[in-house]
């Protein structure tokens, strides 16, 4: 049977440093029949040049220059580029399995799925990371309503595009929602789960997620908060609308969505009485829905009873995780 051809989308910007590993990783793929979009986002750097170089003996790469917009408009320009019957998204700065491409279309394909789905590693060097062959795989079949319960309370599925084979019949209209600079991933991730019958998650990693503190997620901006916090609050607003069912887990995401927001713009002299009052209306509920970890729902409760100390509590552990970071 004739593989499908599949779109490998990765968006770049100043990644001159991780250029090589990445060619590398798309030149080791067991899986061939690849349409590879390279999207550079205005790179300052010699990230353009030195992907020239290496993807010369590579006639399947596209290698796109746009102006600096942000990961979302490069991702955005990559679908309006990707050929393919189905799209892969990677960064640049992460490593990807040899058989990253295969699995996902052997599982997309053995199970029938509009998107399949691959565990992934967190790192903060790739020198200390270590994979293990596939094992005993943990297969999870989802409808897109249990799909998007299960993305909304961050459980397997990862609200992030990456580890993820997408059908491009199901993408083809949606986008990543530019405007919004936290949580654009989840909005993207929704809606294309919105879009599907079937979902299927292996346990097995096939990826490994670099945490880089100097990325848009890590980085703060007071009113890119705010604006982003309220464009998801609507969307979530839509979602509990729609899917009555699992407006449990909607909440959950509006209230870490809110306690990100509040610790993001600590002490700012920003307006924080709209997003307490999310905290407040859905604290209680939140700390009473089994379907939480149990942290979740002892954070939950603490927010209901005194949102600022629970905001000042989570700063100050945040600084002490990170002072044990650098000393170990």
């Amino acid at each position: 049977m004739e593989q499908p051809l599949i779109s490998l989308i990765i968006p770049m910007y100043n990644a001159e440093k991780y250029v090589r590993q990445c060619i590398s990783c798309i030149k080791n793929q067991t899986y061939k029949n690849i349409d590879i979009v390279l999207v550079d986002d205005g790179s300052i750097d010699n990230t353009v040049e030195l992907c020239m170089r290496a993807v010369t003996d590579m006639p399947n790469v596209k290698l796109i220059r746009t102006e600096n917009h942000g990961a979302s408009a490069a991702r955005n320009t990559g679908l309006d580029c990707a050929d393919g019957e189905y799209v892969v998204f990677a960064d640049v700065d992460d490593y990807f399995c040899e058989d990253y491409i295969e699995y996902l279309a052997n599982i997309a394909g053995r199970f029938n799925a509009d998107i399949a789905v691959c565990n992934y590693k967190k790192t903060n060097n790739f020198e200390n990371v270590k994979l293990k062959p596939n094992g005993n795989e943990n297969i999870k079949i989802f409808t897109s309503i249990e799909a998007l319960e299960n993305v909304s309370y961050r459980k397997e599925i990862s609200a992030g595009p990456i580890a993820k084979l997408i059908k491009k019949d199901i993408t083809c209209n949606i986008r990543f929602y530019e405007k919004s600079a936290y949580w654009e991933d989840y909005l993207y991730v929704t809606e294309i789960i919105k879009n599907s019958t079937k979902v299927v998650y292996s346990s097995n990693i096939k990826y490994v997620y670099l945490q880089n503190a100097g990325s848009a997620t890590h980085s703060n901006n007071c009113e890119k908060r705010i604006a982003s916090w309220e464009i998801l609050m609507d969307r979530l607003k839509k979602y509990t609308e729609i899917y009555p069912e699992i407006q449990r887990s909607f909440q959950a995401k509006a209230l870490s969505a809110s306690m990100d927001t509040l610790k993001g713009i600590y002490r700012s002299g920003y307006d924080e009485t709209p997003i307490k009052r999310i905290v407040k209306i859905y604290g209680f509920s939140v700390a009473m829905d089994g379907k939480c970890t149990k942290l979740k729902r002892l954070l939950a409760l603490m927010a209901s009873i005194n949102i600022d100390m629970t905001i000042l509590a989570g700063r100050i552990a945040l600084r002490l995780l990170s002072s044990i970071g650098h000393e170990l």
